[in-house]
């Protein structure tokens, strides 16, 4: 099975209303305009697209911040593309970013579960388990919670953790994909007891992918036991995605660059 992994889009629109830009999404937007537009360009998707396309890719994982700053016309061009996606008889797999419950609305409306969930349901600690192939799971995590105006953290809590470790015990190969990094970012960027995450991944005796955006990087990185972390964070800053093609007990990885 050949899946490919995205991670923070950053869908932007320019325009928005003044009751949208009340509270912590006037610092978003200003932020956008000064620099993040320059820098994650969207332009180019059509071509992400129909790379995955060319490579037969049959599954699509977006590892959340589909939004710039959660506007309903990011969250509607967000579902454009994905709707791109299904038509090309791709299957996606969705979770949320810091960017996509930025504001109160957001997060309290649970404006991504309306719009970009594709009906999936999450259990009540934050998790959505599906098995893809005879011998690969995918779990999917939500750990965004309402963040104060100058910190993008996420939150592993401890509920979520009895879930995952119960969870666990009955799979084989893993995919966990996520928002947040297992490392620490610094105070206001990181995933808040995402060690607790790591210990458990590094237990599991069994090939565990951690695919994760949030960093803005794009980088594989070893850690302990079979864990590795696959990080997509560039694909509308330097143009490229993971492609990953899951074998019966193991895996390969590559780096596609979709535009040049």
């Amino acid at each position: 099975m050949k899946i490919a992994h995205l991670s923070d889009i950053h869908f932007f629109s320019g325009k928005t209303t003044l009751s949208h830009l009340w509270g912590r999404a006037m610092i978003g937007y200003i932020n956008a305009h000064l620099r993040r537009k320059r820098i994650f360009i969207t332009d180019y998707l059509d071509l992400c697209l129909s790379s995955l396309i060319k490579d037969e890719i049959e599954s699509v994982i977006i590892s959340g911040d589909f939004t710039t700053t959660a506007d309903p016309k990011e969250f509607a061009l967000a579902k454009e593309f994905i709707q791109k996606l299904l038509d090309a008889e791709i299957q996606v797999y969705t979770l949320p970013g810091n960017h996509d419950t930025y504001t109160k609305k957001s997060f309290y409306e649970k404006t991504f579960y309306s719009e970009l969930s594709l009906g999936r349901k999450f259990s009540k600690e934050g998790l959505f388990h599906k098995k893809i192939t005879p011998e690969w799971d995918l779990i999917l995590l939500d750990n965004t919670f309402l963040n104060t105006p100058l910190n993008a953290n996420g939150l592993f809590p401890p509920s979520q953790k009895i879930a995952l470790e119960r969870l666990l015990q009955g799979l084989k190969n893993v995919i966990v994909a996520n928002h947040f990094s297992l490392t620490d970012k610094g105070a206001s960027h990181k995933l808040i007891h995402g060690q607790e995450c790591r210990r458990i991944l590094e237990k599991h005796p069994h090939n565990v992918l951690y695919l994760h955006g949030h960093t803005h990087k794009t980088e594989v990185v070893k850690m302990g036991g079979n864990l590795y972390a696959i990080n997509s964070s560039q694909t509308t800053i330097c143009y490229t995605y993971h492609e990953i093609t899951l074998l019966k007990d193991d895996f390969s990885y590559k780096k596609v660059q979709y535009y040049e």
